[in-house]
């Protein structure tokens, strides 16, 4: 997970692949991109399909531990995003 510019993208996948245990595979997860859902429902489902998985089988907890980290990267206004001034 090397990136040559930094957004706030970028660090939401890096703390869901860190934190989380996330990681789409040895190279699933190449773009930025990934992350680009217009609501955290979207950013979530699509992180879970790129691991395999249904989005409407996993339990609520997985789900709201994914959801908690793209919120406060993409979408809270007072989250760990903004508060980076790191691009989306």
């Amino acid at each position: 997970m090397t990136s040559q510019e930094r957004s706030r993208r970028a660090a939401c996948r890096e703390e869901v692949y860190v934190r989380l245990g996330y990681c789409g595979g040895d190279s699933r997860w190449s773009e930025e991109s990934d992350f680009n859902g217009d609501t955290p429902d979207a950013v979530v489902d699509a992180v879970l399909i790129v691991e395999g998985l249904n989005p409407a089988t996993v339990t609520s907890g997985q789900r709201a531990q994914i959801t908690a980290v793209v919120i406060d990267w993409l979408f809270d206004p007072r989250g760990s995003g903004m508060r980076s001034g790191l691009s989306r």
